[in-house]
């Protein structure tokens, strides 16, 4: 249970994850995140369900590719030990990658859901599956997502795609690039320190972002919400 989505935020193919990472077995030691210490004495969960632990959910395989997955941890290792003769490639062909994932056993993938980004000569591809429809909202387009956080997801994002030209009626498409991303990942962190809900569900704890920058995978760092 996780959240995971692509945008193309103004020409730029991005992808978003969440880093949080749930299940049944409670964790030997405390958990810390940013909204809390020990979170899993912080908050009620469902029996059975705790928070385990953080980990990236949006993956740079190399330079050309990138994959935000949702699911079991343990198939996502399957998914990644499946990609690995990609990894040192410098060009990667699209329907080589759809090839690979679609001939992954029939348990991963039906325990998985993932956000293909590839590098093209012509711009980029996605490779998705168990994912909701491709839609656009305005100057933001070719979005998708999936994970336990896709309802609220779904619900946030349209009225962040509707006014992020209304607010900022002076910025240049090179600000709105930079800007749209860091508003979304603090608005969906303002989603936990509000109220638990997100945690409860098994999502958030932070986010990543990946970019498609002049042709390589650029992961989004140094960044400070408040």
């Amino acid at each position: 249970m996780t959240l995971i989505a692509h945008f193309n935020s103004f020409g730029v193919p991005t992808l978003l994850g969440d880093l949080l990472l749930s299940g049944p077995v409670k964790p030997k030691a405390e958990v810390h995140l940013p909204a809390s210490r020990n979170i899993n004495r912080q908050i009620f969960l469902r029996p059975n369900f705790y928070i385990g632990g953080l980990t990236q959910k949006v993956v740079v395989v190399n330079s050309r590719l990138a994959i935000a997955w949702s699911g079991s941890y343990g198939r996502a290792a399957n998914l990644f030990a499946s990609l690995e003769p990609l990894r040192n490639l410098e060009s990667i062909d699209v329907d080589c990658v759809r090839m690979i994932l679609e001939g992954l056993d029939e348990p991963i993938k039906q325990e998985l859901s993932w956000i293909a980004l590839v590098a093209t000569r012509s711009g980029y591809a996605l490779a998705t599956h168990r994912v909701a429809p491709i839609r656009d909202y305005g100057p933001i387009t070719h979005v998708t997502f999936a994970g336990s956080g896709g309802a609220q997801f779904g619900h946030i994002f349209p009225q962040l795609c509707s006014n992020i030209l209304a607010a900022n009626p002076t910025a240049t498409v090179e600000e709105l690039r930079g800007g749209f991303d860091a508003t979304v990942f603090s608005s969906l962190t303002g989603e936990e320190f509000d109220r638990p809900v997100s945690l409860q569900e098994g999502w958030g704890g932070g986010f990543e972002v990946v970019r498609l920058l002049d042709g390589r995978m650029t992961r989004l760092e140094k960044q400070l919400s408040l």
